[in-house]
């Protein structure tokens, strides 16, 4: 039987969160770059939760196979999701 479950981030998530992301970008031609534009990966606690954001992951069966991201910017909510095929 197949588990599903919606967590909020918890920092053992963390390298997962990162491999599951840069799988993506490569499946879909876009580049990934933790020194720069992907740095926020680096520490998703202090990107995201310091600054009054959300961040959960989906999990099937204890493997993260989606996440939700959402931070404030400019009295708006950006989001942020992806999902692996």
């Amino acid at each position: 039987m197949t588990g599903f479950s919606i967590e909020q981030f918890k920092s053992q998530y963390s390298h997962q969160v990162r491999d599951l992301v840069k799988d993506a970008f490569e499946e879909f031609g876009f580049g990934f770059d933790l020194s720069n534009k992907d740095k926020d990966l680096i520490d998703i606690r202090k990107s995201c939760f310091i600054e009054h954001g959300k961040f959960w992951v989906l999990l099937e069966n204890k493997k993260i196979i989606g996440t939700i991201a959402l931070k404030p910017f400019r009295n708006v909510y950006m989001k942020n999701m992806g999902f692996m095929r």
